[in-house]
């Protein structure tokens, strides 16, 4: 999964998480970095895998993004901002630089709250999130992404 802007490489591949003890696999796909993921294409994506209607996709989306703003660099927010679509984007630049320290499970309650949906839809939305971050960024974005987070964050 390496690639960089505009080289053309795919993206996505080799990335996998367990969400509910399932064995989740970012699909290898024919896109390319340089054909470029849109916000509806994302949600989509995010509704199919959490299994939860757009609408529902769109809060939890945010509400992630807004959440991993906080928990990881604001550098890395801003290189993983600078990458995804422009109505994705937004809510992941922190207004502080220092990355807080939490784990998974305080990860999905705020997305909860935030959400306003249970910690079941909210684990399973947040998994849906970051499997579609893997597919729509580039590959060495994503793992920079990954290597601020807790190894708890891998079986999300």
């Amino acid at each position: 999964m390496t690639g960089a802007l505009g080289t053309g490489r795919e993206v996505g591949a080799g990335m996998s998480f367990t969400v509910s003890g399932r064995a989740c696999a970012v699909p290898v796909t024919s896109r390319r970095i340089g054909d470029a993921m849109d916000s509806d294409d994302f949600i989509r994506l995010v509704s199919r895998r959490a299994h939860e209607p757009e609408e529902q996709a769109r809060e939890l989306t945010r509400a992630t993004m807004l959440t991993l703003g906080e928990r990881i660099t604001g550098g890395e927010a801003r290189h993983l901002a600078g990458v995804l679509p422009a109505e994705i984007a937004p809510p992941l630049v922190p207004p502080e630089d220092v990355a807080e320290n939490f784990g998974v499970a305080e990860f999905v309650r705020r997305v909860s709250e935030r959400a306003d949906v249970g910690e079941t839809v909210s684990r399973r939305g947040v998994a849906a999130v970051f499997m579609t971050l893997g597919e729509a960024v580039p590959g060495a974005e994503f793992q920079d992404v990954m290597s601020q987070l807790p190894n708890e964050f891998q079986n999300i």
